[in-house]
């Protein structure tokens, strides 16, 4: 019987040895799996880290050098103005502009970009057709930049409790022009908030009489998205707008499309902004060229 018992324990002794030595070796397998994937891992993200871009992307600049990447295209380097040019010919034949200025911001800035530029202590007239088109008053009013403000504003259509909204009235707006002779007219080409686009004609219209006494013709195309505007044709002066609609790309610079006679107001204007200056970014987009 004592034998019997002793052999018994011996064999429960085994098998639970047996068991302990599975596990162990399937948690051995198991982290050299683990420890297989992590390491090809490692090595993926490492010889992708480690691969700088060629030199040239760089600028030409070392790695000691106060603006140099291997991440991201210099802003010194060729194909960084490579790109540049190509961005500058794409806008410029998308608006029929004379020059297309790019600077780091949104819309907005080119919104006070463009009226620090052309309406400085200057009377203005602002077609206003919703929220976006009062940010020229946000503008104005924070900034103090024209000496005198006129806005017209859309009209409901009927008397309902909705109503829809048109653009003012055209022949309006151009009798006050002629009357008022605004240095700037401001108007949005489609407002967001209320769904007005302004038809064709009716900026043609606009931008004739505002050049008629040598003012000139801004025209907020940020929300237009693909509704291109063909500035000669409509006698508008200066397009804004951003890269985020229509262009499918981020909100991160300001676009400013001008005409000749733009251009010569905003190579000889007086500056009143550091960075929103269009007369700098001009200098730039004609050295990348």
């Amino acid at each position: 019987a004592a034998a019997a018992a002793a052999a018994a324990a011996a064999s429960t002794s085994t098998s639970e040895e047996q068991e302990q030595q599975q596990v162990a070796t399937g948690s051995s397998s198991s982290s050299s799996s683990s420890a297989a994937s992590a390491s090809s891992s490692s090595t993926c993200d490492a010889s992708f880290h480690k691969k700088p871009l060629p030199l040239d992307h760089n600028g030409g600049l070392y790695e000691y050098s106060v603006v140099y990447t291997d991440r991201a295209l210099n802003h010194m380097s060729d194909p960084f103005g490579e790109i540049t040019r190509d961005l500058n010919g794409i806008l410029n034949t998308a608006y029929n502009s004379h020059r297309a200025l790019m600077f780091p911001g949104s819309g907005t800035y080119s919104m006070e970009a463009c009226a620090r530029a052309f309406a400085t202590d200057k009377k203005v007239l602002v077609l206003r057709n919703g929220y976006f088109s009062y940010r020229w008053t946000d503008i104005f009013e924070q900034t103090g930049i024209p000496s005198e403000v006129t806005v017209l504003k859309g009209q409901p259509q009927g008397s309902g409790p909705r109503p829809q909204f048109t653009p003012h009235n055209l022949e309006d707006v151009v009798a006050t022009i002629k009357r008022e002779k605004p240095a700037v007219v401001f108007a949005p080409h489609v407002e967001t908030s209320t769904g007005i686009k302004l038809p064709d004609e009716y900026v043609a219209e606009v931008g004739a009489a505002v050049q008629e006494h040598g003012g000139h013709f801004v025209l907020d195309c940020i929300a237009s998205g693909t509704y291109w505007v063909d500035m000669k044709a409509q006698n508008v002066d200066v397009v804004i707008s951003a890269p985020q609609k229509g262009w499918t790309g981020p909100a991160c610079v300001g676009l400013a499309m001008l005409s000749e006679r733009a251009t010569e107001v905003v190579r000889t204007m007086k500056p009143t902004s550091m960075v929103l200056n269009l007369s700098k970014w001009l200098f730039v987009a004609e050295a990348d060229e």
